[in-house]
């Protein structure tokens, strides 16, 4: 009986430090976790709008995208407008190591967005063939002063850009809220 006294008290103690936890960090895991769920779908609740994005560059809504070469792995420059011309295409601005770049992929590829027939995705990065290997993903070299012009200095940065290469929406950092559905509707 006394046994059973002590286990109740430990477990509701480590309930309680839990829960504790989970009320200072909750607000972000309870993003991830809803949206991850579907528990916002399931209330209706769509908060995510093209425009209320955080946006950290300098560039906007409707502007051309301005990158203009980027590199495969085995370092032939290509244009990234004759890549994108044409399409909808999802770009992540992605970096190796990067814990929120990999939450904003893992939930991609949880989706399903790499594979989808109704725009294209690709990756930009310091290193492509670390995410190329990693997520079988199309990834694509950009230079770090190509980044820097447009003060594109939080990763991820998402752009979403229109059949006619001009930018349906744009996010700095990670949000849950970019997802399938919304990448739809945006473009």
């Amino acid at each position: 009986m006394k046994n059973k006294v002590i286990n109740r008290i430990v477990r509701s103690g480590l309930f309680v430090i839990g829960l504790l936890v989970l009320i200072v960090s909750g607000v972000e895991i309870g993003i991830v976790v809803a949206s991850h769920t579907s528990l916002l779908d399931r209330f209706r609740i769509h908060t995510t709008h093209a425009e209320n994005l955080q946006n950290k560059t300098t560039l906007r809504i409707g502007d051309p995208l301005p990158f203009s070469d980027i590199m495969t792995g085995d370092h032939t420059k290509l244009a990234l407008e004759n890549i994108i011309k044409g399409k909808r295409v999802v770009i992540g601005i992605v970096a190796e190591g990067c814990g929120p770049c990999q939450l904003f992929i893992d939930q991609m590829k949880k989706e399903e967005v790499f594979r989808r027939n109704d725009y294209d995705f690709i990756l930009l990065s310091h290193d492509p063939d670390y995410f190329r290997e990693m997520y079988d993903v199309e990834s694509y070299y950009v230079e770090p002063e190509e980044l820097k012009k447009y003060s594109i200095d939080l990763s991820p940065t998402v752009f979403g850009v229109n059949s006619d290469s001009n930018i349906a929406f744009i996010s700095s950092g990670y949000n849950p809220g970019v997802n399938s559905k919304f990448i739809l509707n945006c473009m």
